[in-house]
């Protein structure tokens, strides 16, 4: 029996990526600019509700322009309903808000803290809309896998569709249908044939083996610790000799666990991303070699194909960077930014949670 799939952070964290919006030192409320994004938007765009601009870094750098020929109103992004793609780190700097700081304003070093004005830059939903940031490629072309290769698993012959990676994406390691997030194919797994070190494994004859596309299986394992998991990529594997080399370090050495706290027989160590292991509905594995996905889709169109299949096209969605000064002067001087953050309201921002986990960049 399989074991219980662990989710990591990627939704919290992603979560935390999308409702914090980037907001700067205050200004004349009065003279706010409010620049309009829609899916739909084309190539005359100029931001505004009857023109918007396609997409949002197309509104971060039309930001940039306003700054650069002096503008220090407070901009609001304004998206419109659909699903905005981000093909990369949508990057946001200090400069893109305010160059002076407030007088008497001191930030915390840590949280948001009190509100001093209206925020220099702010991303916001068009009102009764709700906008999806997403990382996400769709994945097309779905064809059902024929001839099924000899090492796929008998249940799921018939059952398996493949396509192709999207054009331009060298290796992920999530895929999400419109319920949220699939399941990689991950097998039973297997018992540790002796200790080893922390970048040796030695494993049962037939638990490891030299594949093709060896550089996409990992593995997850507990190394001689009851309280520790660690997922390592495969970088040799000696069939013959039944040991294997792991690019990574383990936190400890690969070993049994300790017999009063785990049966010895039971299993530490489960391989991913195998076609041996794809043996469920909502599984997956991809080849980086043949660039083939291969999926037991969970949710099918009426003709048993996958739909909605996304594949992240970026660890991180939105990355705030520049040096804060925390304990900076009380008056303006130039080149000096306060940078802050505040909530959008709750539901006002949508978001795709539909990639590996999302951190905010530091500022630094």
């Amino acid at each position: 029996m399989k074991t219980q799939r662990v989710h990591l952070q990627a939704l919290w964290m992603a979560v935390l990526c999308l409702m914090i919006p980037v907001a700067f030192a205050a200004a004349d409320e009065k003279s706010a600019v409010d620049i309009y994004v829609s899916v739909d938007g084309g190539a005359q765009a100029d931001g505004s509700l009857a023109r918007p601009y396609g997409s949002l870094p197309d509104a971060v750098e039309a930001v940039r322009a306003l700054r650069q020929a002096g503008n220090r109103a407070p901009v609001k992004i304004i998206l419109r309903k659909g699903r905005h793609q981000l093909n990369e780190t949508l990057v946001v700097r200090l400069e893109d808000g305010s160059p002076t700081t407030p007088r008497d304003v001191r930030l915390p070093k840590y949280g948001a803290g009190d509100t001093t004005g209206p925020a220099f830059v702010t991303l916001a939903a068009y009102p009764g809309e709700q906008p999806v940031v997403s990382g996400g490629v769709p994945v097309p072309g779905w064809k059902r896998l024929k001839s099924a290769p000899a090492e796929l698993p008998f249940k799921a012959v018939g059952k398996v569709w493949v396509a192709d990676m999207p054009k331009g994406m060298k290796r992920f390691y999530t895929l999400y249908d419109s319920r949220g997030r699939l399941n990689r194919a991950r097998n039973a797994g297997f018992a540790y044939a002796k200790r080893g070190t922390a970048r040796t494994l030695y494993f049962p004859k037939g638990a490891l083996k030299k594949w093709a596309n060896l550089e996409d299986v990992e593995i997850q394992v507990r190394p001689s610790r009851a309280w520790v998991i660690n997922m390592l990529p495969l970088a040799l594997v000696d069939e013959a000799a039944g040991v294997a080399t792991t690019s990574v370090s383990a936190t400890y050495q690969m070993g049994p666990l300790a017999r009063y706290l785990h049966d010895p027989e039971a299993s530490v160590v489960w391989v991913e991303n195998i076609l041996e292991a794809l043996d469920e509905p909502g599984e997956w594995t991809v080849n980086t070699k043949t660039r083939k996905i291969y999926l037991w889709p969970s949710d099918p169109a009426p003709d048993g194909s996958p739909r909605g299949i996304l594949a992240p096209a970026t660890t991180e969605l939105i990355r705030v960077e520049g040096k804060i000064d925390y304990d900076g002067p009380r008056h303006p001087s130039p080149g000096h930014s306060l940078f802050r953050t505040d909530f959008l309201p709750r539901g006002s921002l949508g978001l795709d949670p539909r990639q590996r986990p999302c951190g905010l960049g530091n500022a630094a």
